[in-house]
């Protein structure tokens, strides 16, 4: 997805998905075989036991970056994408990567913070691997997770917080980050979800249909008459742990 990738030839090679967070490194290979080894202080080290254990055929990796260090904007589009960036965004283009297109004309923005992007493709080259693509972890969560119609609220609740990703069947719309600190109780989580939900529907006039649970720390919330409390069909997704990095493998190449 960034624009600081263009290995155009590698768009047409067999590519895995490498998640890595704070707690875990999780794989999932184009044919649905799925990884996990704890992630500990040498992350390249991890990364080569998770390669090795999950006895991969290709050193092609799309990999993603922590959201809390990421930005995804969908908005009215007026101007020059840069000019753009720099108005929706809190940090100095400079110190971006970032990729735009234009849909419906509204521009939408995925941007990384270029110093996490440089620590993920140094630690994922000193596994010895390649690395094809390298987007924010929402995007690879919500393309697994989309629906096939209409529009969904995925939360997805991670060691370090929890990301609130709204996405239609080919777009993501919104994306969020809370961290856990910021939202210490179990019902927090629904509380916020609520106020992202009413925030999207006021200012696109558009219905979310359902919501999506995912991620490896689901157990902090309440689940408890949580349809009765969203007042939506609710799901959990059939991979919780391992959606970000089923999302990486799914990736679209040339010849799809």
């Amino acid at each position: 997805m960034f624009s600081k990738l263009k290995f155009e030839s590698f768009l047409d090679l067999p590519c895995f998905g490498l998640h890595i967070t704070e707690k875990f490194i999780r794989i999932a290979d184009s044919l649905g075989n799925l990884t996990e080894v704890p992630c500990g202080k040498d992350k390249i080290f991890s990364v080569k036991k998770a390669v090795k254990q999950a006895n991969l055929r290709t050193p092609f990796a799309a990999i993603s970056i922590p959201e809390k260090h990421s930005f995804i904007k969908f908005i009215a589009h007026g101007g020059d994408p840069k000019r753009r960036i720099r108005e929706n965004i809190p940090i100095p283009i400079k110190k971006l990567c970032y990729d735009t297109y234009e849909h419906n004309n509204h521009l939408f923005i995925a941007a990384g913070v270029k110093k996490i992007v440089d620590e993920y493709i140094e630690i994922t080259e000193g596994a010895g691997l390649v690395v094809t693509a390298i987007e924010p972890a929402s995007l690879a969560t919500a393309r697994n997770l989309k629906p096939k119609k209409g529009f969904v609220l995925i939360i997805d609740v991670e060691s370090a917080g929890s990301s609130f990703i709204i996405s239609s069947s080919h777009l993501v719309y919104f994306t969020a980050f809370r961290s856990k600190e910021s939202l210490p109780g179990k019902d927090q989580i629904v509380l916020q979800a609520l106020e992202y939900i009413n925030f999207f529907e006021d200012r696109f006039q558009k219905t979310i249909d359902g919501v999506v649970l995912s991620g490896e720390e689901l157990k902090i919330i309440n689940l408890e008459n949580l349809e009765e409390k969203i007042g939506r069909p609710v799901k959990i997704a059939k991979e919780p742990a391992f959606n970000t990095a089923i999302g990486l493998s799914k990736r679209p190449n040339k010849k799809q």
